[in-house]
């Protein structure tokens, strides 16, 4: 980490933390996300989080990143969100980053459950 920045021939002094913007800012982002990709697969892998598939047998999915927003999937139970709720916790204070709570939302799906019929 450089203290001092040669910019057109006079120093420049970096100030402390990073805005929207900042050219450095995306490498970050991606340098933390990997870090939060790397809790999430180690806990699917543990079966701490189930992720989803699309068919009972199907690859799993934990995650997607893209740019600068995430998707963390994962089953709509108690042990679950638990165990997500503990990884985002354990980020947060491995990099110093904070989930902005007022841009995050939680979905859970609508399961209509169908009578079932004798037959």
């Amino acid at each position: 980490i450089l203290s001092e920045l040669m910019v057109h021939p006079r120093p420049h002094h970096p100030y402390k933390g990073l805005v929207q913007g900042d050219p450095i800012s995306s490498f970050l982002f991606l340098f933390c996300a990997k870090g939060l990709s790397a809790f999430l697969h180690q806990a699917t892998r543990n079966g701490g989080l189930h992720g989803v598939a699309a068919y009972p047998q199907g690859l799993r999915i934990s995650q997607l990143f893209f740019a600068n927003d995430g998707i963390i999937f994962c089953q709509a139970t108690n042990d679950d969100c638990s165990h997500l709720e503990q990884i985002l916790e354990t980020y947060e204070k491995a990099f110093g980053q904070q989930l902005n709570r007022e841009k995050t939302s939680i979905f859970f799906p609508y399961v209509h459950i169908l009578p079932s019929v004798a037959g």
